[in-house]
């Protein structure tokens, strides 16, 4: 997650998602911010409140997008849960990967966690 998109996950308690991109009609309960380098690690979780698809984000979501999409869906969640730092023992980490709440919870580092789908 990128820093600007990280402080209106944690301000805003929204994370926008382009409506065309897979993640976006993927079904999961919970959003765990996995926070780029210099970070590179899971330090929060949220639970998902609700969603929406608009195509009139709040202007603090606008900046955010670089290119011109139509739709997103904003998924709006509940204050999010400073949780203990998952850290990335692996290579680079790119797109969504989905796992269950419990295992977020136990692991230290990425590689104790294992992705579905």
């Amino acid at each position: 997650m990128r820093e600007e998109t990280f402080e209106v996950f944690l301000e805003d308690q929204v994370y926008p998602v382009p409506e065309r991109y897979p993640r976006a009609s993927n079904h999961f309960s919970y959003i765990a911010a996995y926070r780029k380098a210099p970070i590179s690690a899971i330090t929060h979780i949220a639970h998902i409140r609700d969603q929406e698809i608009t195509d009139n984000p709040r202007p603090s979501i606008d900046q955010l997008i670089r290119q011109d999409y139509s739709k997103l869906k904003l998924f709006h969640v509940e204050k999010p849960e400073k949780i203990s730092r998952v850290e990335n023992d692996q290579s680079g980490v790119r797109g969504a990967r989905y796992s269950s709440l419990s295992q977020i919870r136990q692991a230290d580092s990425l590689s104790q966690i294992d992705y579905k789908g």
